[in-house]
C-alpha cells in the first residue's frame, strides 16, 4: 500500500506525496528504513498513485484544510457534466482524477527536485504504480525516463488487470503484476475446473505474449489486497494450496508473498481479506 500522508488506513487517497504519514513515522524513518534494509539485501518499492489524489489533499483540498485549492486547480477536471462537479476515480467523490498531461502536475512528479526523484535519493529502490492501465502512455514514459536517469536499477511494476503486453515493450514499465497467473491458477489448482492440459496450454499462451526478456520479471501472484484470499479459493483446502505455492515458486518470474498467506489467513470479502 502507499505510505504517504493521507486521510484513510489504505492511503489510495493521497493527501501530501512529499510526507510520510505520520502514523507510520517520519521521511528520516523511511531513510533509516531503506538503508537498513539494503544492509540486509532488501530493497523498498514504494506504492505510487498518480491517477489520482485525496480530495482532501494539499491538492484538491476539499474542505478548504490546506488554501491551497486555487495553485493545483488545474491538475483536476472540473465541469457540470460530472456527477460531483469534478471527474473522480469510478465515481468515487473521495478520489478526484488527475489531469496528468497538466505541465505542472509532471513537473511536479518528474521535474529535478520532483516527487518520483526525492524518494529514490531517500533510498527508494521502484515504484509500483497504481491503475497503471488507466493513465495515458506519454506520462509513463516520462515517468520511466525520470526514474532511469536517477536509479538505471530501480524498478518499475504497473499495475494491470487485462494482458500487459502493451505495456511491456521497454518504453513504459519493467514487469507488471501477473493476475492471468492467478486467474489460470484459481482454475486448476483451486476451482479444478480445467484438467492439466487445458491448464498447460493457458501457460503457454500466458508466456507467449510477453517477450521473452520479459518473462522472468513478471511479478507472479495468487492473492494481492484487491482480491479473495486463494485459500478460502480452495475453500481452505491446505493440499491444493501448497501445490499452487510450489507452482508459484517454481514458475518463471517473480514469486510474490502477499502478507498473512505464510500464516494462512482467509477471505472473501475486502474486510477479511485486508485484515491485519
Amino acid at each position: 500500500n502507499p505510505i504517504f500522508e493521507s486521510a484513510s488506513n489504505h492511503r489510495y487517497d493521497t493527501g501530501d506525496y512529499r510526507k510520510i504519514d505520520p502514523i507510520l513515522g517520519t521521511n528520516t524513518d523511511f531513510k533509516k528504513l531503506c538503508a537498513a534494509a539494503a544492509d540486509c539485501g532488501i530493497r523498498i518499492v514504494l506504492d505510487g498513485v498518480f491517477n489520482h489524489t485525496g480530495a482532501d489533499s494539499v491538492y484538491f483540498d476539499k474542505f478548504g484544510n490546506y488554501g491551497t485549492a486555487e495553485k493545483y486547480r488545474s491538475w483536476f477536471r472540473f465541469g457540470d457534466q460530472y456527477r460531483h462537479g469534478y471527474e473522480c476515480w469510478w465515481d468515487v467523490p473521495d478520489l478526484p482524477n488527475v489531469e496528468e498531461n497538466d505541465p505542472s502536475f509532471r513537473e511536479f512528479l518528474c521535474g529535478e527536485d520532483g516527487v518520483v526523484r526525492r524518494w529514490l535519493r531517500r533510498g527508494a529502490s521502484g515504484w509500483r504504480l497504481d491503475v497503471a492501465s488507466e493513465v495515458n502512455d506519454g506520462f509513463w514514459r516520462k515517468f520511466r525516463e525520470t526514474v532511469k536517469k536517477s536509479n538505471p536499477d530501480a524498478l518499475l511494476i504497473g499495475e494491470v488487470w487485462e494482458s500487459a503486453r502493451h505495456w511491456l515493450q521497454g518504453d513504459m514499465f519493467d514487469s507488471t503484476m501477473n493476475y492471468d497467473f492467478r486467474k489460470h491458477c484459481e482454475l486448476f489448482f483451486a476451482e479444478q475446473t480445467v484438467d492439466a492440459a487445458e491448464f498447460a496450454g493457458r501457460i503457454t499462451d500466458m508466456l507467449m505474449r510477453y517477450r521473452l526478456q520479459m518473462v522472468p520479471a513478471q511479478l507472479n501472484l495468487l492473492d494481492s489486497h484487491d482480491v479473495s484470499r486463494f485459500l478460502s479459493l480452495c475453500n481452505g483446502d491446505t493440499v491444493k494450496y501448497q501445490l499452487a505455492i510450489l507452482f508459484l515458486m517454481t514458475f518463471v518470474g517473480m514469486p510474490t508473498v502477499f502478507y498473512g498467506d505464510e500464516l494462512g489467513i482467509q477471505g472473501i470479502q475486502e474486510e477479511a481479506y485486508r485484515r491485519p
